[in-house]
């Protein structure tokens, strides 16, 4: 059953994976960026696939222990060394319940045919419940591997949380690595131009000397350039896969001006809060932290139950009345 629901979602993944094309005329900034990223990124797909399948499979875990069984038929039939027999013949509903209590109820009918007696008839209704007590190794094996089933779904949510923080913060890496450097890359090129219409410009007095200077700088700034051109598509590159998209323009950058004498500059409030203050929140609101939380007191409360003992201490108690003697 889950190796079956794994591959439906595996499945349902492979065909929904594909890159999509963007307007050319839309500005990427680190919002559109980050909404981009979480929605096509294929390794995030791959795990909420993954997450949602471990879902699926806790609910079918849970399933099993929680079962209704909407008709029970229990036919029984005695006989002894007397020539009495007798039939008991049931039929009802039982639910069970994850701790191991269990409620029923029945109609059934009673014979027995006794040799000096004859032929006697008794219609009845019974109820039976059943409950483990403290420390009952039924209670105590359920929430072990429920424990266990629980931290299977726990670890692939933080998968999840993991491939979601992980591909965006690669996708907004590439985009702060990529504005500074082709502003860079810009200025390089204008100031390239400068010099070679400085070459060009005949009214302005210059010697051989200056003239090959100049050409130098020429030859060096188009080293520099070729650097930073290769440079500015390998990042592209980055940025497009972790963004799963076909193509993206290096003009669709939004270009981050930050004004330092501005107040309420974006990033102010990490440089001027106290590192331990921004810490305390890092661990107050990461996802990660909350689920590993979850995760170690899980593994406490297995712990405390396994000291316990497996103690198989149940009860049951029922009733029955009969219709008709």
């Amino acid at each position: 059953m889950r190796i079956a629901l794994f591959a439906t979602f595996l499945l349902i993944a492979r065909v929904s994976f594909s890159q999509i094309s963007i307007e050319a005329d839309l500005m990427l900034n680190p919002e559109n960026i980050i909404r981009l990223t979480y929605n096509q990124n294929d390794r995030i797909k791959a795990a909420y696939y993954e997450l949602e399948s471990a879902k699926s499979n806790f609910k079918l875990f849970e399933s099993e222990y929680t079962q209704f069984n909407p008709l029970i038929v229990a036919p029984k039939f005695s006989a002894n060394s007397d020539g009495d027999y007798a039939s008991d013949m049931t039929a009802g509903m039982k639910k069970e319940f994850f701790d191991g209590s269990s409620i029923g109820v029945a109609l059934g009918t009673y014979n027995d045919w006794e040799q000096n007696t004859g032929h006697g008839t008794i219609n009845f209704i019974e109820t039976e419940i059943g409950f483990p007590l403290f420390s009952s190794s039924r209670k105590l094996e359920r929430i072990i591997k429920r424990t266990f089933e629980e931290n299977e779904l726990y670890t692939k949510n933080l998968d999840y949380v993991d491939a979601v923080r992980e591909n965006i913060l690669n996708a907004l890496e590439q985009y702060y690595d990529l504005v500074p450097r082709i502003k860079i890359y810009e200025m390089l090129i204008e100031y390239r131009k400068e010099l070679i219409n400085l070459l060009e410009e005949d009214s302005i007095p210059s010697t051989n000397s200056d003239r090959e200077q100049i050409s130098g700088e020429i030859t060096n700034l188009n080293s520099k350039i070729t650097g930073f051109e290769i440079t500015l598509y390998s990042l592209q590159l980055q940025m497009q896969r972790y963004m799963n998209v076909e193509q993206i323009q290096l003009g669709q950058l939004t270009k981050i001006e930050i004004n330092f004498n501005e107040p309420g500059y974006v990033g102010k409030y990490y440089i001027d809060e106290i590192t331990d203050s921004i810490f305390n929140k890092a661990l107050n609101n990461d996802t990660e932290f909350k689920v590993l939380g979850i995760i170690k007191k899980n593994a406490e409360e297995k712990k405390r139950l396994a000291e316990k003992g497996k103690w198989d201490i149940y009860a049951t108690t029922g009733g029955r009345y009969n219709f008709m003697k």
